[in-house]
């Protein structure tokens, strides 16, 4: 059985779109999710089973990928232990991606039969606390305020940070949200940020100038539809154990080809 999931890539207006990791962020045509809500809440914790050596193999469809043959091997194994965010199956593997604790991120097909699944009970605010990473390019710092069931998200992103000819004429992307977020357990986001440039200085005004404050991001959630025209920088996030999801429609929350899209994990400890 297949679940076709995964979150929609931005693609950039000036320069090509780079192929970025992430089961949630560069999967291929036929596993995209015209709902990318679907893809976040479906995912699901595993780990490395005792004993096993989990090799990651490709997932493209070429060769008949994902097979345990040696033209779909990738780069890169999970050892017993390893904790990976699911995001769907294929036949006799999982499609997962991976943190560890050097931030290298890997992503890819394991054969199911090597992991096991990971249940986590539902997190607290304090839970959310910290700073976190998906690559060298997006991260999201998470505060306490004066207000227990309230936290202050800042993130900041880049695109083209590693390609020389674009850092040299000036033409890296740069993208930021600043917004005030009451999570319920596992769910959280915003309708629209407070207007930060994203900078680790940034004061954050008193919490009722957040919009919508108290939507029940359970059931909401901001789609590609509603971003068409632009409009304010809006984000969903969903804290799953280790890692925090995080998904923004495209064209907002920063320049072309800039999207806070991806699996964070926390890179510093809590906080505040």
């Amino acid at each position: 059985m297949r679940k076709h999931l995964a979150l929609v890539a931005m693609f950039a207006l000036t320069y090509p779109a780079t192929a970025k990791a992430g089961v949630f962020y560069n999967n291929p045509g036929p596993f995209i999710s015209e709902h990318p809500q679907d893809a976040m809440a479906s995912a699901w914790l595993v780990r490395v089973k005792p004993g096993a050596t989990a090799r990651f193999y490709l997932h493209t469809g070429e060769n008949e990928c994902p097979m345990p043959t040696d033209a779909c091997k990738a780069r890169g194994y999970l050892v017993p232990g390893d904790i990976a965010v699911a995001a769907f199956t294929i036949g006799a593997f999982t499609i997962v991606e991976f943190t560890g604790s050097n931030g290298k991120q890997t992503e890819g097909a394991i054969e199911s039969r090597l992991l096991e699944r990971v249940e986590t009970p539902k997190p607290t605010p304090q839970d959310w606390i910290g700073h976190w990473q998906d690559t060298d390019e997006r991260d999201i710092v998470v505060s306490q305020t004066n207000d227990p069931s309230v936290l202050a998200f800042l993130g900041k992103a880049m695109s083209g940070s590693h390609d020389p000819r674009r850092v040299k004429i000036g033409a890296v992307n740069l993208g930021s949200f600043a917004a005030y977020v009451t999570p319920a357990t596992e769910w959280g986001g915003f309708v629209a940020d407070l207007g930060g440039e994203g900078e680790s200085d940034f004061k954050f005004p008193a919490i009722k100038a957040q919009k919508s404050i108290n939507t029940d991001w359970a059931r909401y959630f901001p789609v590609e539809a509603e971003s068409a025209g632009g409009g304010p920088c809006r984000a969903s996030f969903r804290l799953l154990g280790p890692y925090l999801i995080a998904y923004t429609p495209l064209y907002i929350c920063g320049g072309m080809n800039v999207t806070f899209t991806g699996v964070y994990r926390r890179v510093a400890p809590p906080h505040g």
